[in-house]
């Protein structure tokens, strides 16, 4: 492989390009990271709220 390809382990999701094809948009190690830490920010913060809403009925009151 060449050198230019070494680095190229990014996830791509979502992009269709031809083999071959220059890459757009440089994605780096940290901005595959920083993605993945903020869906898992995501996932822990909506996972607490449900438990919160459930824990303390204000969504499903007594009418």
């Amino acid at each position: 492989m060449s050198e230019q390809f070494e680095h190229d382990a990014g996830s791509y999701v979502g992009v269709d390009r031809l083999p071959g094809e220059p890459i757009r948009e440089e994605r780096t190690l940290r901005l595959e990271v920083r993605g993945y830490l903020l869906g898992l920010a995501l996932a822990v913060a909506l996972t607490v709220a449900s438990f919160w809403a459930v824990g303390t009925h204000e969504i499903y009151r007594a009418a």
